[in-house]
């Protein structure tokens, strides 16, 4: 099974390995490295290719993306080009071999959203399981509290 579940959330040891599927680990400024992910702890491996490249993600975070656009329009244009990306020939193996993998034993994938809307990992997600057929996604929604 593979999952998707925000990185800062703590998941059961039972929903498997967790994967941080970011391009970086760092605070929102994109430089200072985010004291609140640490390797071993917060994920267990890091697949970085797989995360949204870094201008895409600036465009996103600093809504240039079409600018004027409300979040909807931008999200639309963002999961557009990160849908692009993901088709790469390269990337798209690694999406592929991860679906695999997760036919065989659980992984989660994780990144900084908390919910999957709006969030890179549902497009990924959504990507491998068009690549892998027979492989069952869900989405880890934390609790109000």
């Amino acid at each position: 099974m593979l999952r998707t579940a925000c990185i800062y959330n703590g998941t059961p040891k039972e929903f498997g390995e967790r994967v941080s599927v970011m391009r970086r680990h760092t605070d929102d400024d994109g430089k200072t490295p985010d004291p609140m992910i640490v390797e071993g702890k917060s994920f267990h491996r890091w697949e970085p290719e797989l995360g949204a490249p870094g201008w895409l993600v600036a465009w996103w975070y600093k809504g240039n993306l079409q600018p004027g656009a409300n979040k909807l329009q931008r999200w639309m244009a963002f999961e557009h080009d990160y849908r692009n990306y993901l088709r790469r020939k390269d990337v798209l193996g690694k999406a592929r071999k991860l679906g695999e993998e997760a036919l065989n034993r659980d992984i989660v994938i994780l990144c900084k959203e908390r919910l999957p809307t709006f969030c890179h990992r549902n497009v990924l997600a959504d990507i491998i399981r068009h690549e892998v057929p027979n492989l069952v996604v869900r989405h880890v929604i934390p609790e109000e509290g």
